[in-house]
């Protein structure tokens, strides 16, 4: 094996991820991460949803009655 040309996981996906983000257009990514976010959302429960909305974005819910 040659050492100089010995890359970790870790690297590969790093310079897959700087790849990938260097080649996509600011549109693109925001469809990208709408897509993935309403994916990963929509697999939490109602309870976990709103952990998830209290954490991150408190405002969102806050002196609103949920109706869920």
């Amino acid at each position: 094996m040659n050492k100089e040309n010995t890359l970790t996981r870790d690297q590969i996906q790093a310079a897959y991820i700087k790849w990938f983000i260097d080649g996509t257009t600011f549109a693109e990514l925001q469809e990208i991460v709408e897509t993935d976010m309403q994916e990963d959302l929509g697999d939490l429960t109602d309870v976990e949803l709103v952990k998830e909305v209290k954490y991150f974005a408190p405002q969102i819910i806050e002196g609103i009655t949920l109706s869920i």
